[in-house]
């Protein structure tokens, strides 16, 4: 370092008197300084002139590539600002740090201190730095850098004096293969916007390009076609694209990258409606990591998600809270827009509003972040109709479905549906029963032809309230009846629950007509997870009023805690101003009230709302 001789004897007299430094192995290779030592030197080196500072960096990464510790070497380069130099040392690694070792972090880091013309330059770089970004930032950030890496590949001639993690020589056909790693990469960067059939078909254009042997760009096409298949709601399809992905990466040693592909998985899985197949493939990817020594990485956060999910639906809420934590406390805006809405679902369930309020506006700032529409709707959407709901602000869903209605819709057609599933809640809530039976006849038929039994399930119970508007208690019966024959097997319970006393109230009459054929364990499991307020049947609490509440007295009761004028509820139930009137003086009157705000208030405590 100081270019002189004798380090070794200055350093074991040093020790031998007691002074400053302390052997840290027996070959007297290593040492560490005095803490107050250390600080002296650091003190003495800030009184250095710049130029032999520099030039003491310099030294000091030179020694430490030799002894084969890049990262310090890389370190003091940059110190330093000898960007040449340290580009020379982090080019050979950092695809490996990334995609191997899981080490995204650490290389954007790193690259964050260069100055963009440096990696504009170096292909590899520009790929390195879009690969670092791409879980922290959205497409069109990460798009411009895999640009100029196919730029620099194709009109550039292959750095000099290059080894690559096998000493081989960079050789034209190593820039070719990088060339299709990125192409391959881009495409699979660009299947999260959600325009499935056209990137499909540039999946299958550059697939031609490659050799077979060309593993890891197989990989990647793997992966960016099985998020095509997600896009399209082809959620078979994507779980054996999203399989042989993992294997490919696998096969390549890429571990991290294979973690990642593997957990994209479960949710897939939920979508089908297979919940314990879901949960073991979670378990499945825990243990890959810990088998390849890997710390809780994003991979393992996304697994987190996941099985926060399926104990969310399981009811077991307090397990699915504390599962969360491993969640809220990354600050990695992919996984937080895919956890905080879980996590509001769980919250929403325990009858945490407040908490769950906070979770949906920290979600809405990662989402503005992500600056991804199809990631907004694939996540988020639901929950927020949800909540909104559940607080009775009936006009702000309203807002959202016109907005939804008259705004370009999503080209991915998954991300539609979900958005069309939510506008059907917004239309129960409007009590709109027609309206909303007739729009889940397409949404059932797609959901069903694609075997996607987890929407299936969600479609047959919103069916099931919608007959239910219409006073058709045996069509409701038996929508029921195919909701719980799909969801028995897997255990669903919050998917009932979490639709209120109605849900409740025809659950009993289900399960009394089924014990007349034998026991009904589950049936059972699921009422006792309703409170006891909404276990207890409808007609109890209309047996708390002098004179019960008829049938479109309900609908106007309902109508009006949602908020509704007069005029507003008879256009709704097709029936004259003057007849609604009379509903409404019928409804006070029964509930013992002298507004409608009181009204709501007592059938709330009731339970009849």
């Amino acid at each position: 370092m100081l270019q002189q001789q004798g380090s070794q004897q200055v350093l074991e007299f040093l020790e031998r008197s007691n002074l400053f430094v302390t052997a840290l192995d027996r070959q007297r290779h290593w040492y560490r300084y005095h803490a107050l030592f250390a600080e002296a030197l650091c003190s003495r080196l800030e009184q250095t002139p710049a130029e032999e500072v520099d030039a003491l960096h310099l030294r000091a990464s030179q020694w430490h590539a030799e002894q084969g510790n890049i990262a310090e070497a890389l370190q003091h380069a940059m110190s330093a600002r000898d960007w040449e130099r340290a580009a020379d040392l982090i080019e050979p690694v950092a695809h490996s740090l990334i995609w191997r070792q899981g080490e995204r972090t650490t290389v954007r880091r790193w690259l964050e201190r260069f100055p963009h013309e440096v990696v504009r330059a170096r292909p590899r770089l520009c790929f390195a730095w879009a690969s670092s970004l791409f879980l922290v930032a959205p497409p069109t950030t990460v798009e411009p850098w895999l640009e100029a890496a196919k730029a620099g590949l194709t009109i550039s001639p292959p750095p000099p004096n290059r080894t690559d993690e096998t000493d081989g020589p960079y050789t034209l056909s190593d820039q070719d293969h990088l060339l299709g790693e990125v192409l391959a990469f881009q495409a699979f960067v660009t299947s999260f916007s959600g325009d499935g059939r056209a990137n499909l078909a540039q999946c299958q254009h550059i697939a031609t390009h490659l050799s077979e042997e060309h593993l890891l760009a197989h990989g990647w096409l793997a992966g960016a076609e099985a998020q095509i298949y997600r896009s399209l709601g082809e959620a078979v399809s994507a779980t054996q694209r999203n399989l042989e992905a993992s294997e490919l990466m696998q096969a390549t040693g890429h571990t991290s990258t294979a973690i990642s592909f593997l957990n994209s998985v479960p949710f897939l899985l939920i979508m089908r409606g297979r919940l314990h197949e879901a949960w073991q493939c979670c378990e499945h990817a825990i243990n890959l990591g810990k088998l390849e020594g890997y710390p809780l990485s994003i991979e393992i956060g996304h697994t987190s998600v996941y099985q926060m999910d399926i104990l969310r639906e399981w009811n077991q809420l307090d397990t699915a809270r504390e599962l969360a934590q491993k969640v809220v406390q990354r600050d990695e805006p992919l996984l937080l827009s895919m956890g905080l809405p879980v996590l509001a679902r769980v919250h929403l369930s325990r009858g945490e509003f407040d908490a769950a309020a906070d979770i949906l506006q920290h979600a809405e700032r990662v989402s503005e972040h992500m600056h991804n529409p199809y990631w907004h709707a694939l996540y988020s959407i639901a929950a927020h109709v949800r909540f909104w709901i559940a607080r009775g602000e009936i006009e702000r869903t309203a807002r959202w479905a016109e907005r939804v209605q008259h705004e370009q819709r999503h080209v991915a057609l998954l991300a539609r549906e979900l958005e069309d599933m939510a506008l059907v809640r917004v239309v129960l809530a409007q009590h709109k029963a027609n309206e909303a039976l007739m729009r889940l006849v397409p949404l059932l038929e797609t959901a069903t032809k694609q075997e996607r039994w987890g929407h299936v399930i969600e479609l047959l119970l919103l069916q099931t309230l919608a007959y239910l508007g219409r006073q058709e208690e045996q069509a409701a019966l038996s929508a029921l009846t195919q909701a719980v024959h799909l969801a028995e097997p897997e255990g669903y319970i919050r998917s009932f629950v979490d639709e209120g006393v109605p849900m409740a109230v025809l659950l009993s009459k289900l399960r009394d007509q089924q014990r007349k054929q034998g026991p009904t364990p589950y049936l059972d499991k699921v009422l006792s997870a309703f409170s006891p307020q909404k276990v207890v049947d409808h007609r109890t609490a209309q047996n708390a009023l002098p004179e019960p509440l008829s049938g479109r007295e309900q609908e106007v009761l309902h109508l009006l805690a949602s908020g509704a004028s007069n005029q507003e509820i008879a256009e709704r139930l097709v029936i004259t101003l003057d007849t609604v009137k009379r509903h409404v003086s019928n409804v006070l009157s029964k509930l013992g009230a002298s507004n409608r705000t009181q009204a709501v208030s007592r059938a709330r405590s009731l339970g009849m709302l």
